[in-house]
C-alpha cells in the first residue's frame, strides 16, 4: 500500500498509487485525455509469475483498462476497451515512491 507509479506512454504520463488492496488512485500528469483526470477506482490484481503482474480497473466512465507489468524488465502493456472500441498501449512504468512503512 502507499506505492505510486508513473506509467509511461507514448502521449500520456499517468500516477498511479495503490491506496489499499481494493482500490487505487490514477491522475493524468501529462499528456491530454476528454474526460476526468483523475479517479479512486476499485481494481484487481494478480501475480502471473515472479515479476510480472495483471491489475484491471473499469473507471467511471466505463473505460475498461487491463495491464500487463513486468517489473523485471519495467515494460506495461494495457489493453483498453471504451464503449466497443478495443485498444493497445505500449509504456513503460517506474517506481516513483516507497510504501508508507519503508524508509
Amino acid at each position: 500500500m502507499g506505492k505510486t507509479f508513473e506509467f509511461r506512454y507514448a502521449s500520456e504520463i499517468y500516477h498511479i498509487t495503490i491506496q489499499s488492496d481494493e482500490t487505487l488512485l490514477w491522475e493524468l500528469k501529462k499528456g491530454e485525455f476528454e474526460g476526468p483526470s483523475s479517479g479512486t477506482e476499485s481494481y484487481i490484481h494478480s501475480e502471473l509469475y515472479p515479476g510480472v503482474h495483471f491489475i484491471s480497473w473499469t473507471e467511471a466512465t466505463g473505460l475498461v483498462l487491463c495491464n500487463v507489468i513486468d517489473f523485471n524488465t519495467m515494460v506495461l502493456t494495457t489493453h483498453g476497451n471504451h464503449d466497443g472500441e478495443m485498444f493497445v498501449n505500449p509504456g513503460t512504468i517506474s517506481r516513483i515512491s516507497k510504501p508508507f512503512n519503508q524508509s
